[in-house]
């Protein structure tokens, strides 16, 4: 349980092709997607911004 009296603010964030070595459930804030969808595996290259987990088997959009 997480508990945040206000708010929390995330890091700078990192690019797709500097994501940190994975464990499944990791989440991590990137700063190139390309066109981020819910669901869909994160590409870099871009100019948004996306939040992203790692399911297992790839690093998937969960918000931008």
């Amino acid at each position: 349980s997480i508990y945040a009296g206000t708010s929390i603010t995330p890091g700078r964030g990192v690019t797709v092709a500097t994501l940190p070595t994975p464990t499944t459930g990791m989440i991590a804030r990137v700063t190139d997607a390309t066109a981020p969808t819910i669901g869909a595996t994160v590409a870099g290259g871009g100019a948004a911004y996306a939040l992203v987990n790692y399911n297992g088997a790839n690093w998937t959009v969960i918000g931008v």
